[in-house]
């Protein structure tokens, strides 16, 4: 419609890839974010210097659990940058979840291969919880697996031969 080629084989798996990389490290984030408000609820007459030490060290008790045994680098406090967590309250741990629910549906309209159809289908569910509007409409709840089986598919895809 717009005289764009479609994209070929592997800009797909590198898209899958750099999804993959978004949800990784917003997931990050996102625990950092939820782990900096369960502290600030079990102190609540911390200092700032208190909260900022307790982010610190979650972020990187996170970081060495979750990202350490990938990048061999310890004590990382990279996931501690969003310093508006604060200020915006667990609004973080929405984003991952975004990421998902957006991958599941554009792999299930991908495999039915009826973009208006399903997407009309889709949208009639109306507001209902984010895991019942899933069932309706994959017929899987919100979960990892679709973004997981795509990106081991894109690994493999765009694997450098020997």
């Amino acid at each position: 419609m717009l005289g764009l080629t479609s994209p070929d084989a592997r800009s797909k798996a590198l898209a899958t890839l750099d999804t993959y990389w978004a949800t990784a490290e917003i997931s990050g984030v996102a625990l950092v974010d939820m782990g900096v408000w369960h502290w600030m609820y079990a102190h609540p007459t911390a200092s700032p210097a208190e909260l900022k030490a307790a982010t610190l060290q979650i972020a990187r008790d996170l970081w060495n659990r979750y990202y350490a045994p990938v990048f061999h680098r310890r004590d990382v406090t990279l996931l501690a940058i969003y310093s508006h967590m604060i200020s915006d309250m667990l609004y973080l741990p929405d984003y991952p979840i975004g990421h998902l629910i957006g991958f599941q549906v554009e792999e299930h309209i991908r495999k039915v291969g009826d973009f208006g159809g399903e997407y009309e289908r889709m949208t009639k569910f109306g507001n209902l919880a984010p895991d019942l509007w899933m069932k309706n409409a994959t017929g899987k709840p919100v979960g990892p697996e679709a973004l997981l089986a795509a990106t081991q598919r894109a690994l493999i895809e765009t694997a450098i031969p020997d």
